[in-house]
């Protein structure tokens, strides 16, 4: 607050004097900060899918009807109601508008004290009787009276009664597949083929990984044929498919979801169904995206239509309600206040007490609701605070890093629902498939020392828990280079920095974001002439995102044009920059970063950070879902799964997990809210699309955070010897009058930056095992010098062939519990490991020197040694790692390596330094380029060729 301010003695003045004070100087605290983090301003990018057809909505219903009939007895059977209905105008008033959501709420308020427990799903599913709850898929099509497919029939995209492609052999092997009679002529085979795939239903399909392998020749797919019978979760997921635009299916399963335990899966749906409602009922909400609040009116009233008996012609008191003049929004309060409650006793269930909190207050802070349908949230926050309170550790919560004090905790002990289980890491197709790609078949490294392999002296918890390591295939001497690679992808944020900041630091140093180098500041003539050229089209190699403006949005930055035949940026739209390129992702950046804002009389101050909702992966995320998309066209792949792209795939997931006890983050921005905005500024329609259902999304994060790996260029890392920074626990932004001090003394405000500012995924390296400091036989670390983001792995010692590379992933030995959280299993070293924490910070938050890191080497180049014997030397590094990169999928396809450097000047080399650039540049002269493949027919079924 202002000080030494003398207001007008007359009361009016003196009002609008404290107006103008307040406005211009407000008191710290006396605005909260946004609950979470701001979203996108979404207009057409999202072509949705069309109105749903009538006998497509009836089939919905019917669908839906059956799982909510059961419900229905189940709430019959129960005696007694904790909330009864007062018999009173107001209660009937409502009677026939309840009917989309009645069932799932009533029974919410059965049990709305305390979340369901995971241990006990089983159990309470089987009271309700929904585990003996199925439905043949012949009788539903029955009483339809239609087929599920009408269009053409396609068998490996191919139509199956005019493609000459699928041969006799071809169609009989289909047939056996199906146990269907295989014999007679072509004709006949085609026809019976097709009549069997007209009954048959595909809930979603996934992508062909015969190119690893896996399934060669059998589709991926969740399939229901003819005689199959249907559970729960299979009819909602139908009806979601056939309406995607009713928010009465997807609160129905997401009631489903939590009532098996899938508390994630339940919120993703909640939330979901929460995006429709509100377009219908927040007016400023409901013309932001062009046609889809047609499309929720359309998809709802035809439901309740679908449920007139056609046969009698009478009119239920549902479409009478329809038809007054308040429409379907007479139906949706009781669909949000199922919702919210499935919501909240969810993020309870996960132990994500902030989001609770914050949800528990959303409706009833916006609806004016009867005593009966707040009173449930009243007495929940009573008793959940009382519980946070009980099963709250601050021992425990002085362990989380920053980015982790408000998250929950989602048990990986189950496959989701629809998750696959037949890629197995430790087969030897797959191994051989790896390897092949990852060393044999890349032409870009000139040695071969190294294979990955199972591991054996891992005791996994579990028989189905698999474990893979790199093992040397020759004897390593100390000092040689193992492996180089180039980040899969990349996750540069921005950080923040107040306008009236004059503080030299390193935030403000442009760099490229291709490679991360730092880049020279263009005066504003070379700007300009640049966006002139851009503009008329001369400048190829410019990226749209160099022409955004930086006040509104994030600008792109990219090495100028070098002696490659390729730029950053031409490398950045081949490899990883498609329908991200030229939008505006400063929304993105503000929910990962402080946010700052501006008062009347021009002063801005930082007011909060999102990086407390544990969004430090969403820019590697947006990546992954950038991938996934442009690969589906360019392989035509349409069903290729985010979490099966090539550089996820080979990574570990729920099957290869040595501990049940494992458990992941989860708060409701960084798992739900953000990742579906990412899906739909990309142009995806997250309601009518669910190969990105919110399961693929968790398996992604999950798979990002086991194997993300932060990047900082400090000097303390190449310098000293001293252990660098813990990282920060706790962070507090400052008062505004604090903030005016820190300017005014020139201080930096890196306090404040997220604990990550640029993070990557390497596939490579994440195969290499980790063991604590002083067990592992190989570094590993950064090529400052030459391409800042490029990691090298090197020998620390002699390794014999056969032996386990083995690299440390951290400063510090890690704790027990500490193993289970950063790397999903246990060390691979045999030492001892402490129960509790070694590096506690309880000292008060400070604003570091340097940015705060998880994993970094203190070393980042192998041992100097002229000693050819010894390996290269460090001043033959830039050359020898200058066109190396572990060829991943995605490599470019007609590019030299993966980034075409500046040759940078070198020391002068030793005679035997000498000799070994001979020989490598003369491998780079002859070898032959690594193509990235293309999708062929070959034999029986899709393979990735790969050709030079």
């Amino acid at each position: 607050m202002a000080t030494g301010l003398t207001p007008p003695t007359d009361p009016k003045a003196a009002r609008r004097f404290w107006g103008h004070v307040f406005l211009n100087y407000p008191p710290r605290e006396v605005v909260d900060a946004p609950e979470f983090p701001p979203r996108p301003d979404l207009s057409q990018e999202i072509d949705w899918a069309p109105y749903v057809e009538s006998k497509d909505a009836r089939l919905a219903r019917i669908l839906w009807d059956c799982p909510t009939q059961k419900l229905r007895q189940y709430l019959d059977s129960l005696s007694q109601h904790p909330f009864p209905r007062p018999d009173d105008a107001d209660t009937r008033a409502i009677k026939h508008t309840e009917g989309l959501a009645l069932e799932v709420y009533e029974l919410l308020l059965l049990e709305h004290m305390y979340p369901l427990a995971e241990s006990e799903w089983e159990s309470k599913w089987t009271q309700m009787g929904m585990d003996q709850a199925k439905w043949p898929f012949n009788d539903i099509l029955e009483v339809w009276g239609h087929m599920p497919h009408t269009g053409p029939v396609l068998i490996r995209g191919e139509d199956v009664l005019t493609s000459r492609k699928l041969t006799v052999a071809v169609l009989r092997q289909e047939l056996r597949d199906r146990n269907q009679d295989h014999a007679g002529t072509s004709q006949v085979l085609r026809q019976r083929l097709y009549d069997y795939e007209r009954k048959t239903l595909t809930l979603f399909s996934r992508s062909d990984l015969s190119h690893w392998r896996i399934s060669e020749g059998k589709p991926r797919k969740r399939r229901i044929n003819p005689g199959d019978d249907l559970n729960p979760l299979d009819m909602y997921t139908w009806a979601i498919q056939l309406s995607p635009y009713n928010p009465t299916y997807w609160v129905s399963r997401a009631y489903c979801h939590y009532q098996q335990a899938f508390f994630d899966l339940a919120i993703g749906d909640a939330y979901r169904a929460q995006l429709l409602c509100e377009v219908l009922v927040d007016a400023r909400c409901r013309n932001r995206q062009p046609g889809l609040y047609p499309r929720i009116w359309h998809a709802i009233s035809q439901h309740i239509l679908a449920g007139m008996n056609s046969e009698t012609g009478t009119v239920p008191p549902e479409v009478e309600k329809l038809r007054q003049p308040n429409g379907v929004n007479y139906f949706i309060p009781t669909l949000r206040k199922a919702l919210h409650n499935i919501i909240s006793l969810s993020l309870a269930a996960l132990q994500a007490r902030e989001d609770c909190k914050v949800m528990e207050k959303y409706l009833p802070q916006r609806v004016v609701m009867p005593d009966r349908d707040r009173r449930p949230f009243e007495r929940r926050h009573e008793v959940m605070e009382a519980y946070f309170e009980e099963t709250h550790s601050e021992k425990e919560a002085k362990k989380l890093w920053f980015h982790e004090s408000r998250a929950g905790r989602v048990s990986t002990e189950r496959l989701y629902p629809y998750e696959s289980s037949d890629k197995h890491r430790t087969g030897q197709d797959f191994l051989d498939e790896l390897n092949q790609r990852l060393f044999r078949n890349n032409q870009a490294l000139p040695w071969r020392r190294c294979k990955v392999k199972s591991v054996d002296r891992l005791k996994p918890a579990k028989d189905s828990a698999t474990a893979l390591g790199v093992f040397a295939t020759e004897n390593i001497k100390e000092g040689q280079m193992i492996f180089v690679e180039e980040p899969a992808m990349r996750g540069h944020l921005s950080v923040s920095r107040l306008p009236w900041d004059r503080c030299e630091d390193s935030a403000r140093t442009p760099r490229c974001d291709n490679c991360y180098k730092e880049l020279d500041a263009a005066t504003p003539e070379v700007d300009q002439e640049r966006i002139r050229r851009i503009k008329a089209g001369n400048d190829v190699a410019a990226c749209e995102c160099v022409l955004l403006d930086g006040k509104e949005a994030i600008p792109l930055s990219y090495c100028a044009p070098g002696s490659g035949p390729k730029t950053c940026s031409e490398i950045a739209r081949k490899l990883y920059h498609f329908r991200a390129c030229g939008k505006n992702w400063k929304w993105l950046h503000d929910a990962m970063r402080p946010c700052m804002v501006q008062w009347r009389d021009g002063s801005h101050h930082f007011t909060h950070t999102n990086e407390a909702h544990g969004t430090l992966l969403s820019l590697l995320l947006r990546e992954v879902f950038d991938i996934t998309l442009e690969r589906r066209e360019r392989f035509r792949d349409p069903n290729l799964m985010a979490h099966e792209i090539d550089e996820l795939l080979i990574l570990e997931d729920k099957l290869d997990r040595t501990d049940e006890k494992v458990a992941f983050p989860f708060t409701l921005a960084a798992n739900i809210q953000v990742p579906f905005d990412i899906l739909m500024q990309l142009g995806v329609d997250i309601f009518g699309d669910l190969s990105f259902d919110t399961w693929v999304i968790q398996i992604v994060l999950r798979k990002l955070l086991i194997n993300a790996i932060p990047w900082a260029n400090v000097p303390v890392l190449r310098m000293s010897k001293e252990p660098v920074k813990k990282i920060v626990r706790r962070k507090e932004i400052d008062n505004p009058e604090k903030q005016r001090e820190i300017i005014a003394e020139r201080e930096s405000f890196e306090g404040y930056d997220p604990s990550f500012r640029a993070l990557y995924l390497y596939p490579g390296l994440s195969l290499f095992n980790h063991a604590c400091p002083e067990k592992h036989n190989a570094e590993w670390g950064f090529d400052f010098q030459e391409v800042p983001n490029r990691v090298l792995v090197w020998a620390k010692e002699d390794i014999p062939e056969g032996k386990e590379i083995l690299i440390s992933y951290t400063e510090s030995p890690l704790t027990e519990r500490g193993m289970l959280r950063q790397l999903g299993r246990q060390c691979a070293c045999d030492a001892e490991h402490e129960d509790e924490s070694s590096d506690e910070d309880d000292a008060p938050q400070q604003r570091s020197q340097y940015p705060p890191l998880s994993a970094a080497p203190r070393v980042t180049t192998p041992d100097t040694s002229a000693d050819p014997s010894q390996g290269p030397s460090t001043r033959a590094l830039g050359a020898q790692t200058k066109a190396i990169r572990s060829q991943m999928d995605g490599a470019d396809d007609d590019r030299e390596e993966f980034a075409a450097r500046e040759q940078h000047l070198l020391p002068e080399a030793t005679e035997a330094e000498q000799q070994f650039l001979m020989e490598l540049e003369h491998h780079m002269a002859t070898r032959k380029r690594p193509y990235r493949g293309e999708w062929e027919e070959t034999g029986d079924y899709k393979r990735r060729q790969f050709a030079s």
